[in-house]
């Protein structure tokens, strides 16, 4: 069974490493080079290898953190 990856899921987890919800915001409408200059929600709202893409990068940074 695959896990099911809802925004609302990442966006608790970029709150925690980014600290209010207009930087939250900001992150997924901006170019990002780890998206080859795409933004976050143009990769996550393009397929469900661009969800786990996300979720994927997400989680790390939390972990970094």
């Amino acid at each position: 069974m695959s896990e099911v990856i809802v925004k609302s899921d990442v966006n608790k987890y970029l709150y925690k490493v980014l600290g209010n919800n207009y930087m939250v915001e900001s992150w997924w409408h901006t170019e990002n080079i780890h998206f080859d200059l795409n933004t976050p929600e143009e990769v996550y709202q393009s397929s469900d290898a661009g969800r786990r893409r996300v979720i994927e990068y997400v989680r790390n940074a939390f972990e970094r953190k």
